[in-house]
């Protein structure tokens, strides 16, 4: 009895064994693993390559990537981790109260880990006012811009681990210089925030690290709605035509659940998904350039610069000039910025809170320096 037991025991584990090979032999599916992953090439067998032990090594890491069942290996292995012990199994993620995902970096921007000072405050926002002063000068505006961060908005469900927090923080001191010297600011974050108890739907996705589609298509109406103010232009207007509700996070509402690469889905609120449409009839047209974080990478994408701002381009984080997102890239470095901005109407300048201690990357003091130098 003891030997058919253990006769059966064998079989299965041997079954077991065998499994990954048989989906590596038969090229059987495996679901992709979400996140960047370095692809390892067969190394070839050399005296060399052996006795320095490089053929070992390169051979481990090639067959650990190549071995069947290895995603579903390793999304069992996070799964079980994550619902036993909340860990997350992703680079910088971090796993707040009642299960909302956040970024390591959000949470230290919102605490103060990485203010600038309060030296480098007073300078930013004495530069990004003498810019706007500049533009003003040949009829141009600057709009800066603060997008709304998830450690602010959630900050309730913050680890308290994470604190004690610093007395001051990017956003809080950069803002109060802003407006004390001028600066033309439209706080998203500060808008999110007065509409969180109110809103009917959600503003920003349990396991997502940016806005909800929802969220930034009634900031994207509040930012043609300032523009208009400040300018005197009637815009085009952005209208809401559908609204589908999902208990099922899109797009990128889910984008960090998505990096856990996890066997089944984190529980989720219903989410809001607006279709857009601008009515252009009899509009104005006005041409504005924009600098921001992917923040901004979702309203263009809904087309608001195409739409709105007169097919203006989207430099991303500075540097890369996006004409339209299946156009690649074309770098600024080497750029006249002081004709590429003679082009446009205005300057938006955009940044989510844990993006302030580098805001705005340099642009700003290149673009002021250029058209200084044009005077």
């Amino acid at each position: 009895m003891k030997n058919s037991i253990l006769k059966y025991q064998l079989i299965f584990l041997a079954l077991l064994l065998a499994i990954p090979a048989v989906f590596r032999v038969f090229h059987l599916a495996a679901s992709p693993l979400n996140g960047y992953k370095e692809a390892y090439e067969k190394p070839p067998l050399t005296w060399a390559g052996w006795l320095d032990g490089s053929f070992q090594v390169r051979a481990e890491n090639y067959a650990s990537q190549e071995f069947g069942l290895r995603s579903q290996i390793i999304r069992f292995n996070n799964e079980w981790q994550y619902r036993l012990y909340r860990k997350a199994n992703a680079s910088d993620v971090v796993v707040m109260k009642h299960g909302y995902l956040n970024s390591r970096v959000y949470i230290e921007s919102f605490l103060g880990k990485n203010y600038i000072g309060d030296a480098d405050v007073e300078k930013r926002a004495s530069r990004l006012f003498a810019l706007q002063q500049r533009l003003k000068s040949i009829n141009k505006e600057l709009i800066v811009i603060i997008a709304p961060g998830k450690a602010s908005y959630y900050s309730e469900y913050i680890p308290a681990r994470y604190f004690p927090a610093n007395s001051k923080n990017n956003y809080r001191e950069l803002r109060k210089a802003y407006l004390a010297h001028g600066v033309q600011l439209l706080d998203f974050n500060q808008l999110f925030l007065g509409m969180k108890d109110t809103s009917r739907y959600v503003l920003y996705p349990k396991t997502g690290i940016h806005w909800s589609e929802y969220g930034q298509a009634l900031m994207a109406d509040t930012l043609i709605s300032y523009v208009e103010q400040l300018t005197g232009k009637d815009l085009p207007d952005l209208k809401i035509t559908h609204l589908e509700l999902s208990p099922v996070p899109k797009g990128t509402d889910d984008d960090i659940e998505k990096g856990l690469n996890l066997l089944c889905r984190i529980p989720n609120d219903t989410l809001a998904y607006p279709s857009v449409a601008f009515d252009t009839v009899g509009k104005d047209r006005l041409r504005l350039l924009v600098v921001g974080d992917s923040f901004y990478w979702q309203m263009y994408g809904m087309g608001l610069s195409r739409e709105a701002f007169g097919d203006g381009q989207f430099l991303y984080y500075g540097r890369e000039i996006n004409p339209r997102p299946t156009v690649g890239p074309v770098e600024t470095t080497d750029m006249d910025l002081a004709a590429l901005m003679g082009s446009y109407d205005g300057l938006v300048l955009m940044a989510t809170e844990s993006n302030l201690a580098d805001f705005a990357w340099g642009f700003d003091r290149r673009l002021l320096e250029a058209l200084q130098a044009g005077e």
